[in-house]
């Protein structure tokens, strides 16, 4: 494919060059004077904490390091360092979406995700949260391709797989204050609690963070992207004796926020002037969030470890958004989300170090979500831009889902360990998955275009089996090889917007069949025999089928069909690299590719997309990083750099948007001063420091409806800068 945006900017070429100038450079080093190693990355990938190195799964993962030098708010600023990993910003109601090596969000509010979220073992199925804040972790691992065996239901992109920092067993803690630029103040505090030595201990831990805005609401001088939040998480960590362990935490968050639905860049008062927008309507979006987790471990005497992990997990969100996006008085839309997630998973591990290692295990969820979008302004002036005449009476608009799942799975995997070098490992998963959907609809403007007001119910019940089998082979004890073949399934989703009574006579347009993945991989893991380089890559083809797809209806394209696409395939590479150049200078990079393309699919007689691409992901995601340190008299000098860059195809088109998208980048920066002491630390930050303005997401609102119908561009935040001070103790 051509990438007219690379040219344009000229960015790629400069992170290209610079990857292979530094590549260059650091493997030249490579036989230069005795340094310290790299840091060995342990991960439970596969649910057992093994080394990097020795996972055979294309993993990125984050330590502490990783957050301190990155410095990020969110998952979402951690993505674009993630190989073919793809967050734009959320949308109104702040649901998330997360892309990975193509895969992305679904066909509608009842449908699966194709990446699946884990804290501390326990899945999140609330769309909303899953931007969670970077905030007092221990580690964080984007696991790409399927992970249908261990994860199991909608992975099918891969999974996310983040730990918490445990409560340590010393009094300790730290405190910090972050300021920076549009009044931006983050404060972050933990602290580590002894209740009995050596058997009970408590962390306590919080961050609040408030944002003035950057965007500037013209028609009243306002900011349009304020935001108000905090976290806070409080844990027991019970230790009775060498054999059991537990560990209870609850999660407490809350948002205030006014975010902006997009800056209105087609469509009546449009302009493509970055970070302004023209509404009369101050939109809000208020969350409050709890979550509680326990796990428990027990080793046997035979030496196998018998793992209970119990989640549960509410959340409440209210939102409200000026539909029309203009200072008009003519539609607004409230959006309510609930979410309450019950979960339950248990597993028995085998010993390590023995010929045949296995896990089983037995898992269930139970998930209960409403959706409830209102209009209260959507009368008069919003039918007359369509050319219809008023309504009588005028009631409130809207509609409501009630999504109730029900999902149990046993699931079994197992590594043979043939010779000391060469192993071959496979696993199995049975999935029952139930699914109702209640959809009501109401309100004269939906009546008069036909959509259904009754109580509808909706049922799907998919019961697939999922599977991995491949190798490992070390050719040597730097060298790593594998090769694997994995399935993973995306569930039954059920039409859940704007239904009609064409969709009650059609069955086929109102419910999906399950979409299923297969992927073939081929990967490499190296360590330098020092410990001074690392390289880990993979090759990947995905076999795509009975895809879930919406078809628009005209004449209002915002009502949709659905329908099983008949397949395609997604191919790309991945690579993760790292470098101790010299004593205190290390170089990082990912490098991501990605091809998808539809090798059939017709929504229609007279369409066929076939050849073509999905046009939801980036052709390329690069990302480096340069990290310094240099001991002084009285502490310790830090300089971080990094640039992460994205490319895109020529069909890349993002919830169906008629601007066109381009490309981003962005170039971030540090200094820092730590005391030797470890007491305090001092850090002078930049971000986007090169000033770009790139948008970096696209939606249409109201496609289809005359004066109605709007384009919106969220453009990355501007330049910012500002300085972090932290006290340990």
């Amino acid at each position: 494919m051509k990438n007219g945006n690379c040219r344009r900017t000229g960015i790629c070429r400069a992170v290209t060059t610079a990857l292979a100038a530094l590549g260059v450079a650091a493997a030249g080093s490579i036989a230069a004077a005795e340094v310290e190693a790299l840091e060995e990355v342990l991960v439970t990938a596969t649910k057992r904490s093994e080394k990097l190195q020795d996972v055979p799964i294309s993993v990125t993962a984050f330590n502490a390091e990783s957050f301190e030098q990155l410095r990020p708010d969110s998952l979402a600023d951690l993505s674009n360092r993630v190989p073919n990993m793809y967050m734009p910003p959320p949308n109104e109601s702040s649901t998330q979406a997360i892309t990975l090596r193509g895969l992305g969000p679904g066909v509608t509010r009842s449908s699966g995700r194709s990446v699946g979220v884990y804290i501390d073992g326990a899945f999140s199925s609330a769309d909303n949260l899953t931007d969670l804040p970077v905030s007092d972790l221990a580690a964080l691992e984007i696991l790409r391709g399927p992970q249908g065996t261990l994860f199991g239901r909608d992975t099918i992109g891969g999974a996310v797989n983040v730990t918490t920092r445990a409560p340590g067993k010393e009094l300790g803690g730290f405190g910090e204050l972050d300021l920076g630029r549009y009044e931006r103040v983050v404060a972050t505090a933990g602290v580590d609690i002894p209740l009995r030595q050596d058997v009970l201990s408590m962390r306590l831990s919080g961050r609040k963070q408030s944002y003035g805005g950057h965007i500037d609401n013209v028609f009243n001088g306002d900011k349009a992207d304020g935001l108000d939040r905090f976290s806070g998480r409080a844990q027991l960590f019970y230790t009775p004796n060498e054999r059991f362990s537990a560990r209870l935490s609850y999660s407490h968050s809350e948002r205030d926020d006014n975010p902006t639905t997009g800056e209105n860049a087609g469509g009546t008062f449009a302009d493509q002037i970055p970070y302004r927008v023209n509404i009369n309507v101050r939109e809000s979006f208020v969350q409050d969030a709890d979550s509680l987790m326990l796990s428990m471990n027990y080793e046997l005497p035979s030496g196998h470890e018998l793992t209970s992990i119990t989640g549960w997990m509410s959340s409440s969100d209210r939102s409200l958004v000026d539909r029309d996006l203009t200072p008009d008085n003519i539609s607004t839309q409230a959006i309510l989300y609930d979410v309450d997630d019950l979960s339950q998973e248990l597993r028995l591990t085998s010993p390590v170090g023995q010929r045949l290692e296995y896990l089983v295990g037995l898992y269930y969820l139970k998930s209960d979500v409403v959706n409830r979008d209102t209009y209260p302004l959507f009368g008069a002036a919003w039918l007359a831009n369509i050319g219809f005449p008023p309504l009588l009476p005028d009631v409130t608009d809207g509609q409501e889902r009630e999504i109730n799942t029900k999902s149990w799975a046993m699931f079994a995997h197992a590594t043979y360990h043939v010779t000391d070098r060469f192993s071959m490992f496979g696993g199995l998963r049975y999935t029952d998955d139930q699914k109702d959907v209640r959809h009501t609809t109401f309100g004269e403007v939906f009546r008069a275009f036909g959509f259904v007001s009754a109580n509808l119910v909706g049922k799907t019940q998919d019961d697939p089996l999922t599977w991995t089998l491949g190798a490992r082979f070390a050719v040597s004890d730097q060298l790593k090889t594998y090769a694997s073949v994995s399935t993973g399934y995306r569930s039954s989703s059920l039409k859940d917007d704007f239904l009609t009574a064409a969709d009650l006579l059609n069955p086929a347009g109102n419910i999906t069949e399950p979409e299923f993945v297969t992927n073939y991989e081929i990967g490499a893991k190296y360590r330098s025999a020092g410990g001074r380089a690392s390289l880990n890559a993979a090759i990947f083809f995905m076999d795509y089928s009975d895809i879930q797809v919406s078809i628009a209806v005209p004449p209002l394209l915002f009502v949709r069909q659905l329908q099983n696409a008949a397949k395609a395939h997604v191919q790309g590479i991945e690579l993760d690299g790292a470098v101790r150049i010299t004593e205190g200078l290390t170089f990082t990079t990912s490098v991501g590719y990605l091809e998808t393309e539809y090798d059939e699919f017709r929504p229609s007689p007279t369409l066929d997309l076939s050849g073509t691409g999905f046009g939801n992901s980036p052709e390329w995601t690069l990302s480096a990083a340069l990290a310094y340190s240099r001991e002084l008299a009285a502490g310790q000098l830090g300089l971080h750099l990094d640039i992460a860059a994205i490319t895109v195809p020529d069909d890349f088109q993002p919830n169906r948007s008629q601007l066109e998208l381009g490309g981003n980048s962005t170039l971030n920066g540090n200094i820092s001063y730590a005391t030797n002491d470890g007491l305090w630390r001092a850090t002078l930050w930049g971000s986007n420091l090169l000033g770009r303005d790139d948008p970096v997401s696209t939606t249409i609102w109201g496609a289809g409806l005359g004066l109605n119908q709007h384009s919106v561009y969220i453009y990355q935040p501007p330049r910012s800068f500002g300085v972090t001070i932290r006290r340990n103790f």
